[in-house]
């Protein structure tokens, strides 16, 4: 009897030894991996910051481009150009013609 005692003695010292290194293996890998998250959590955060900043920078330099198209885009402006730089002109009433086109949207074009 004995003998038995010593002998389950290391299998179960190692079986306790195992299940230690590997419970201490688990903690280590919970704790990486929760290094890990919060380093990608504050470069998310400094990306957001970066980004938004960003988009601030964009909207003020969108802002006047904006306002310059409505500027040019006037139909006033427009119609002042086409007379004094292209020399265009209204058209005479009997130079306007009228196209009635209807295209069915099953038809297809052949070439």
């Amino acid at each position: 009897m004995n003998n038995e005692r010593v002998v389950r003695k290391p299998r179960h010292a190692l079986a306790w030894f195992l299940s230690v290194l590997a419970g201490g293996a688990l903690m280590t890998a919970l704790a990486v991996f929760f290094v890990w998250q919060r380093y990608q959590y504050v470069q998310l955060g400094r990306q957001v910051a970066r980004l938004q900043a960003q988009e601030t920078l964009l909207r003020q330099v969108i802002e006047p481009l904006e306002v310059e198209v409505d500027y040019l885009s006037r139909p006033e402006r427009v119609e002042d150009i086409a007379r004094s730089r292209l020399g265009m002109r209204q058209p005479e009433p009997d130079h306007v013609y009228r196209l009635d086109i209807h295209v069915s949207r099953n038809a297809s074009v052949s070439p």
